[in-house]
């Protein structure tokens, strides 16, 4: 296994855990498991867990990047948006059971970890400067307020869904923002 695949599927392992067993209770002899790496090569890669959380949360904003690319290539912003509202509403049952891999690890780290939070932060960021853009393309009045809204609605439906174990929760947040979106 050559030393690139062996730290990508050590980023892979740790977003999984971390995603449905948070941060805290996430070790980095657990990441080398299901990594099937052994546990000393972790240290190869990343000296402590916070390095391998950095490593996760650059994936994210990664991802998030290539996503973003992708919706800026549909012809209109209502059909971005759409999309955006496209990726809770294809992981309903995984972000009912696990919530948002970006917002849960936000609430997780809000309480301790400082740095790695401003890090993971700048993806909700990204995420509402973007919606405030098809906004202000669409001519909706105040559009960062909206898009901040947009965003909280949507977080705050994940919330809920995975709290309540309701699935409805989020299918239904998702329809609502889909219809304004269209008027």
């Amino acid at each position: 296994m050559t030393a690139r695949l062996k730290r990508t599927r050590l980023v892979e392992a740790a977003k999984s855990l971390i995603h449905h067993r948070g941060y805290y209770a996430t070790t980095l002899a657990d990441i080398a498991h299901a990594a099937k790496v052994p546990p000393g090569n972790v240290y190869y890669y990343f000296k402590t867990k916070a390095d391998i959380a950095v490593a996760t949360i650059t994936d994210y904003r990664d991802w998030f990047g290539r996503t973003l690319d992708e919706l800026n290539g549909l012809p209109h912003p209502r059909q971005r948006l759409n999309g955006f509202l496209d990726i809770p509403a294809s992981q309903l049952k995984q972000y009912t059971t696990n919530g948002c891999p970006i917002g849960s690890l936000c609430q997780e780290l809000a309480k301790s970890e400082d740095r790695l939070l401003r890090q993971l932060a700048t993806i909700l960021a990204d995420q509402i400067a973007w919606v405030t853009r098809q906004f202000e393309l669409l001519h909706r009045p105040q559009p960062e307020s909206a898009a901040i809204d947009f965003i909280a609605r949507l977080q705050g439906a994940i919330l809920l869904a995975q709290a309540l174990g309701d699935k409805r929760i989020l299918a239904e947040a998702v329809e609502r923002l889909r219809r304004e979106v269209m008027q």
